[in-house]
């Protein structure tokens, strides 16, 4: 009797995981084999992450929202040990992220950058040039890839720790500030009418890096706020890019943007870097230890 009363906080979370596997058995059952493509949690538990398919069986909304992009860490089973079903939960909150990134993207991340005020992701030096975040190992990449999420297993639970040691968001004002007295006056006063409409998204990131156009065709472009808001979010890059990162990039290489299904690419390096074929015209005009901002020739979009 004792035995069985001491494991009675299991059972919230196990209850939860059969619930979810013997539905997903069900439905698989009444479908032909290859017939249609696998659901995330269905391709959680074939990888033996059947805790965190569980919980996403319940509530995929909640993690998987099906108008925006997320991006989803699964800790293996044994992070969920002792857990409720609400504590499960929550720690699958703090493991997702309101942007999709693919294992490319993370690759391309500058090692440090900061993905949220908490999580900051390193390369590991092996031959599959795998990734770590907070130090814990992407074990398996790409569990799962749509055009607007992605599951990636990793080794164990993120432990808790400030990204780049301080955990405070961008001093947005700062930036703005400087870019304005650096002359890009248009672009800013663009970036400042937006900003409010980008703060659910820029305030999940603790690093970013910025391409700012000149006034004299930036001026072109700011109209209607809905096309100024996209051509803004387009120009605003996920994660800290240096002049010598940008350069030592091979062309081809793509970087995320704030703009949903929006990427730059490289499309010159070495001493002059091009990309969507601007050129960088002043490098690094502003520099601090969470953003950088590269003068650009002219907008990312616009006919030459």
């Amino acid at each position: 009797m004792s035995s069985s009363c001491s494991h009675w906080w299991h059972a919230p979370i196990y209850i939860a995981a059969t619930i979810a596997l013997v539905v997903a058995a069900i439905s698989a059952s009444g479908s032909t084999q290859a017939s249609r493509p696998l659901n995330p949690d269905e391709v959680l538990r074939r990888a033996g992450f059947h805790l965190t398919a569980a919980i996403l069986h319940l509530s995929p909304s909640s993690l998987f929202p099906p108008s925006r992009p997320a991006t989803l860490f699964a800790p293996p089973d044994a992070a969920f040990t002792n857990l409720s079903l609400d504590s499960a939960a929550a720690l699958l909150h703090r493991h997702s992220l309101p942007i999709l990134l693919s294992f490319a993207d993370l690759r391309r991340l500058p090692p440090g950058s900061c993905l949220s005020k908490e999580l900051t992701v390193f390369p590991i030096l092996s031959p599959n040039s795998s990734i770590a975040i907070n130090g814990i190992r992407i074990s398996h990449p790409e569990l799962y890839l749509s055009d607007s999420h992605a599951i990636h297993g990793i080794a164990g639970a993120f432990p808790s720790a400030a990204c780049g040691g301080a955990g405070v968001p961008i001093p947005w004002p700062r930036v703005t500030q400087a870019l304005g007295a650096r002359g890009y006056v248009a672009f800013t006063v663009g970036l400042v009418t937006v900003l409010e409409a980008m703060a659910p998204k820029a305030r999940t990131l603790d690093q970013v890096t910025i391409f700012a156009p000149q006034d004299i065709d930036f001026q072109q472009v700011a109209g209607p706020r809905e096309k100024l808001e996209e051509t803004i979010r387009r120009h605003v890059v996920v994660g800290r890019y240096d002049y010598r990162h940008l350069m030592s990039m091979k062309v081809g290489e793509g970087i995320r943007t704030m703009a949903e299904d929006v990427r730059l690419t490289i499309t010159a390096s070495g001493d002059t870097v091009e990309i969507n074929g601007v050129q960088i015209t002043e490098p690094e005009t502003y520099t601090e230890r969470r953003v950088v901002v590269h003068g650009i020739r002219r907008a990312f979009g616009m006919a030459v």
